[in-house]
């Protein structure tokens, strides 16, 4: 497998649990259930890799932590915009100055940081 593959897939592994429940919360409360029901897919297929790679996930050191807090940064913005009285209205200004950054810093902690190259370490040299 090359580095560039093994690098997508645990980037998928660690960021689908992340961010796609809150896409299902969000698209199933307000009656999208076809939407809902293609992002329960993407979330089962990513929790499978996820389970796959979860003893590489330990070893690095943090990168639990930093799961669980990407998880709670994310979910919790959407849920605010899920219930915000401007989701109506103003979804885009909502969408852009709170989910955004708050998925882009996930995605940092998540694929950048030193616990992520770490993790892709382990997981190449297969420990």
């Amino acid at each position: 497998m090359t580095n560039k593959i093994l690098r997508q897939k645990l980037a998928f592994a660690s960021l689908s649990p992340v961010m796609i429940p809150g896409l299902i919360f969000y698209t199933s409360v307000h009656g999208y259930y076809d939407k809902a029901f293609v992002f329960s897919l993407i979330f089962l297929s990513g929790s499978y890799l996820f389970i796959q790679y979860y003893k590489f996930f330990v070893k690095a050191d943090g990168f639990i932590k930093r799961i669980v807090l990407s998880f709670f940064l994310v979910n919790t913005s959407m849920v605010i915009m899920t219930f915000a009285p401007e989701a109506k209205n103003g979804f885009a200004g909502a969408a852009l100055f709170l989910y955004m950054p708050s998925m882009f810093i996930s995605i940092r902690m998540l694929t950048v940081s030193k616990a992520a190259h770490k993790a892709v370490m382990y997981c190449k040299r297969g420990v």
